[in-house]
């Protein structure tokens, strides 16, 4: 939901539906996996371009519909660095780890973006190492001590 900077209406329950049966059937075979977890990109309304995805789609479709214009380029930091944003996208992970652990699932460790340098055509986000290392440590960090 844009600007739920409270994560009011957080919801795990796309998970629940198909991959938190995966996970759990895995845990039967293997009491003791540890499971890891990292988002593909944050949501929209976090994102500088308000896309899911980073990288304009060229093909005649354009099946993610970013226009050019709002692409990301590297080294940028596709996620909005205001104070505001970072410390939503803290509770975000904080919210997500409480609720699989609700559910019998306890994530080991968070990894805050798959392919952090990456621009995709797909759900992604791409984080300069500064900017990375500013949000763990003065924002997700203090909401896991």
């Amino acid at each position: 939901v844009v600007d739920d900077f409270d994560m009011i209406n957080f919801s795990i329950d796309r998970d629940r539906h198909i991959l938190m049966r995966y996970i759990k059937e895995a845990q039967k075979i293997h009491p003791g996996l540890k499971i890891w977890a990292s988002p593909w990109c944050p949501p929209a309304w976090m994102k500088t371009n308000n896309h899911y995805a980073s990288e304009y789609d060229n093909s005649p479709v354009n099946h993610n519909g970013l226009p050019q214009k709002r692409a990301l380029e590297l080294p940028t930091t596709g996620f909005k660095m205001q104070p505001g944003y970072l410390d939503a996208y803290a509770l975000y992970f904080t919210k997500f780890v409480q609720a699989y652990e609700k559910e019998g699932i306890k994530i080991e460790a968070v990894n805050i973006q798959n392919e952090p340098c990456s621009t995709q055509k797909y759900a992604s986000c791409t984080w300069r190492p500064e900017d990375m290392a500013y949000f763990i440590g003065k924002f997700l960090g203090p909401k896991f001590e």
